[in-house]
């Protein structure tokens, strides 16, 4: 009898204990302060064609923004090492016109420490501008755009299809939010 207390006993603390561990465990961690440029993009494919493929981004996308809490949410399996920047860029993605898988339509560009910063097109993956960061203003082209800064920006080009060629404009509202704070979260469950 006073075993089987006894091991009743260590059931129960250790039941408490791992109880304690999982509602007191943050929720998140903070990482690396990053340079933050958000975008919001919209784009529209004449004529429209269904079989254009575009790469908007994968289906369950690892970055999000607080906005409460200006800051930068990150799935804790990306790896971070050598980042110092990211453009998150959000797309309007209309009914038609593309090929894509549906997801998030929230694709991130990281500027990796000693590489280039480049916007390219969904469609085509072509250079749509070269992005330079400076401290904590953004440089694209002969324009410098400091911290809370909106601006826009427009992108016409021509993309082969299957019925020839048609044309793509990309219209992008960027905004600067300088650097910001990383949280470092568990992935979320993704459908």
């Amino acid at each position: 009898m006073p075993g089987s207390i006894l091991v009743l006993v260590l059931v129960v603390v250790g039941i408490v204990f791992a109880a304690l561990v999982v509602v007191l465990r943050p929720a998140s961690v903070l990482g690396p302060p990053l340079f933050l440029i958000m975008a919001e993009s919209t784009i529209t494919i004449t004529p429209d064609d269904p079989r254009v493929p575009a790469a908007f981004g994968p289906h369950c996308t690892p970055y999000r923004w607080l906005e409460r809490r200006g800051a930068l949410a990150a799935d804790t399996d990306q790896d971070l090492a050598g980042v110092e920047g990211l453009l998150l860029q959000h797309f309007a993605v209309p009914a038609t016109g593309f090929q894509w898988d549906g997801g998030d339509a929230v694709r991130a560009i990281l500027l990796t420490t000693g590489m280039g910063w480049n916007l390219t097109s969904p469609v085509d993956g072509r250079v749509l501008a070269t992005l330079a960061r400076d401290g904590t203003n953004l440089t694209i082209g002969p324009t410098t755009y400091a911290p809370g800064t909106i601006w826009s920006l427009r992108f016409e080009y021509d993309v082969s299809t299957l019925r020839g060629f048609a044309h793509v404009v990309e219209d992008i509202i960027f905004q600067n939010r300088g650097v910001v704070p990383t949280h470092l979260t568990p992935p979320a469950a993704c459908a």
